[in-house]
């Protein structure tokens, strides 16, 4: 089918059955639409972008050269997706952004968040991801199975089974395993959590380490470069936080 051009030129775009195309939408060359897929005013659709068959896309969207949109995803209106994107089974609210080369599948996405070039979030059919509003994730950061809330995370993170709440701020080269961060935590860059709680209004370091059933209470501030334990002594009640500076090298 031929249908108007990024260029201002016819170009032709590959449509399944029973799609439903907006007349004021734009395609680069190359662009392949599967069936019962729905695109919205004014949305340029880069080249050789594939979108699977029920997928919808909302008006004045832009995808970049190579997006692919799978299993039906949902894209909101005014979000803008960076080249070489792949976007599976995922629900994206409205005005978001995902910068080039990143991965998204099985995640629900509310609106205004920015996810970065080359970040990675992975949920399952089992288990998806909840992203909220207005989080920020940084560049070349990887995310599975994870609920967050309005956040900011910096960029090289690795953040896996964790529950993070509301306006939190995740620092740099973070790497954090099972672990509950309650609201309003600021955490800084190059520090490790691992099956561990941090109240919430708490304050941590940089590079920090936090062991495993570690339990930092509310309204803590764990200074730079300190190891926070668990004292196994206290098995049978609340775990004991021993906070120790780490020493410089």
């Amino acid at each position: 089918m031929q249908l108007p051009g990024i260029s201002g030129r016819q170009v032709r775009v590959q449509v399944g059955e029973r799609a439903k195309i907006s007349r004021t939408a734009k395609f680069g060359p190359g662009v392949i639409i599967g069936d019962d897929a729905t695109i919205g005013n004014d949305c340029q659709i880069g080249t050789r972008c594939r979108l699977d068959s029920k997928v919808i896309v909302s008006e004045h969207v832009v995808l970049g050269e190579g997006v692919k949109l799978l299993d039906g995803s949902a894209v909101g209106a005014y979000s803008h997706i960076g080249r070489l994107s792949k976007i599976t089974s995922c629900h994206l609210g409205e005005r978001v952004e995902v910068g080039n080369e990143a991965l998204c599948d099985y995640t629900t996405i509310e609106d205004d968040v920015t996810i970065c070039n080359h970040t990675t979030i992975h949920g399952s059919i089992y288990k998806s991801i909840s992203i909220g509003h207005k989080t920020v994730i940084g560049s070349h950061t990887y995310i599975s199975d994870t609920v967050l809330g309005n956040t900011t995370i910096g960029d090289n993170c690795e953040i896996i089974v964790s529950a993070i709440g509301e306006h939190v701020h995740i620092g740099n080269n973070i790497c954090m395993m099972r672990a509950s961060v309650k609201d309003c935590v600021k955490i800084g860059s190059n520090t490790n959590v691992h099956n561990a709680i941090i109240g919430c209004l708490s304050e941590i370091g940089d590079r920090v380490t936090v062991r495993p059933y570690a339990n930092i209470p509310s309204h803590w501030l764990v200074p730079d470069d300190a190891i926070v334990n668990h004292n196994p002594v206290s098995e049978e009640g609340p775990p004991v936080v021993i906070v120790r500076p780490q020493p410089r090298t």
